[in-house]
């Protein structure tokens, strides 16, 4: 599962790549479009893992920290959400950030 995570990654790059070289109201909208499945199955990769999601031992602060595998798809997602939010903000109120 984290190597789906990776290769969701690289599509979301190669989305964004293929936005600004074009630089289109069309590419945004179907960026964005792109970026809410890849989201939204990242989301469903987070809920769906079955692998171990936190390590065994506490080093005395009272938390556990992300197992490597849980904590790449986990990172993934919220990466994604953060820049889907930049895609919905470029889309719809005209603030383009992302592509200047």
């Amino acid at each position: 599962m984290p190597f789906i995570a990776i290769i969701l990654d690289i599509v979301a790059v190669a989305g964004f790549f293929f936005q600004d070289s074009s630089r289109t109201q069309s590419a945004f909208i179907a960026g964005t479009i792109l970026q809410a499945i890849l989201t939204v199955i990242l989301l469903i990769l987070v809920f769906v893992y079955s692998g171990q999601r936190k390590q065994r031992h506490t080093y005395g602060k009272g938390y556990r920290y992300l197992t490597v595998r849980f904590g790449i798809i986990f990172m993934s997602f919220v990466f994604n959400a953060l820049v889907l939010f930049a895609y919905v903000v470029n889309v719809s109120y005209g603030n383009s950030f992302l592509f200047q």
